[in-house]
């Protein structure tokens, strides 16, 4: 009976043995593959550049999200293989305490990231320390997206106490071509163009293109003169839509597990007590 009882712990602490090292070497080669292709993704992703600089995030952070995802299932999954093929109760009971002690606190995390993100005036509050107000303006430069793409100029807003024209061009028209009206509007982005004091305060939607220093310029007939003018910025969409629903899968997958170690934890407790 005891030869049986040694030969059947035996083969349990060599399973654990066994998936420890399964565990390691599974973790290691992911968090190789997903640090390799999270890096192929910025560079391949359709809109990197190195002049200006730009290294958009949206593909990045959406593969790091599932690969977390995928991550923690397996977390899940080889610490219940561990709590069942641990010979220790006391041990149980420790492995319990500290899984649930690191998921209540990923499960806050997430539920942080998305009260944040879903909170409209908090994004609200963001674009408007990213937008910006110039008064008296004949020629303004500015990017139309920051380095990550997370931030985004959507709109111009032009007030003129005169009719004048808005010319939206890139830095490479506005060092390649002479400063006329007729070669502006030849190259200007956008539709909309002509402003009056009767208008009062317009916007000017700006077209979707790649990260650019561009230049706004006003001119009245021929001649350059001054308006009002007020960048819009807004949050890249990614950042209020899949983020918050994958802060959402984060949160519901943590409180769960958390709960349903609950119960485990108090019953190893109670086990180790009297073991």
């Amino acid at each position: 009976m005891s030869s049986t009882l040694d030969v059947a712990s035996m083969e349990k602490d060599g399973r654990l043995l066994a998936i420890r090292k399964l565990r390691t070497k599974l973790f290691r080669i992911q968090f190789v593959v997903a640090f390799v292709f999270s890096f192929l993704l910025l560079f391949t992703s359709g809109g990197f550049q190195l002049t200006p600089l730009y290294v958009p995030l949206e593909s990045f952070v959406y593969f790091l999200l599932v690969m977390g995802l995928l991550f923690s299932v397996q977390t899940f999954v080889f610490n219940y293989l561990e709590m069942t093929l641990s010979r220790s109760q006391t041990a149980k009971h420790f492995m319990v305490r500290k899984a649930q002690k690191r998921t209540v606190g990923k499960a806050l995390l997430s539920v942080a990231v998305l009260a944040l993100l879903i909170t409209p005036g908090v994004i609200g509050a963001a674009e408007g320390l990213m937008s910006s107000e110039e008064e008296a303006v004949t020629v303004y430069a500015f990017y139309n997206k920051d380095v990550l793409g997370v931030s985004v100029v959507e709109s111009i807003t032009i007030s003129s106490s005169e009719n004048v024209e808005v010319y939206i061009i890139t830095e490479q028209v506005y060092t390649n071509i002479q400063l006329t009206k007729t070669q502006l509007q030849a190259n200007k982005l956008n539709t909309l163009f002509q402003v009056g004091p009767a208008d009062g305060e317009v916007e000017i939607a700006l077209p979707p293109y790649q990260r650019e220093n561009m230049y706004v310029i006003i001119m009245a007939d021929e001649s350059f003169t001054v308006a009002d003018l007020a960048l819009n910025t807004k949050v890249d969409p990614y950042m209020t839509t899949y983020i918050p629903v994958f802060a959402l899968i984060y949160a519901l997958g943590y409180v769960g597990y958390a709960a349903w170690l609950t119960p485990k934890r108090i019953r190893f407790n109670r086990e180790a007590m009297y073991s």
